[in-house]
């Protein structure tokens, strides 16, 4: 992931890329921009990500995958989960 911008506890943009093992990127995957944001409501924090790809073929290329971007908020829960202990 490449951040483009941070603001520390409000938000980040980030160009977001797939890649191998290695971390080498996969240029034949598409990339997707991220505009993520942090909303402080009291004891919790409510996180919103906005991902945007330049076509919707891209789009569809990745939602075909299905379960990685669930998994990549499982692992959130779960980090989520001991940093709260």
């Amino acid at each position: 992931m490449d951040y483009d911008h941070i603001r520390p506890i409000d938000y980040y943009e980030s160009l977001d890329a797939f890649s191998n093992e290695n971390g080498d990127i996969d240029a034949s995957m598409p990339r997707a921009k991220w505009h993520t944001t942090f909303s402080d409501k009291g004891q919790h924090t409510i996180v919103e990500s906005v991902i945007q790809y330049k076509s919707l073929a891209d789009l569809e290329a990745v939602l075909s995958m299905g379960k990685e971007m669930t998994t990549t908020y499982e692992a959130l829960d779960e980090l989520l989960v001991t940093l709260n202990k």
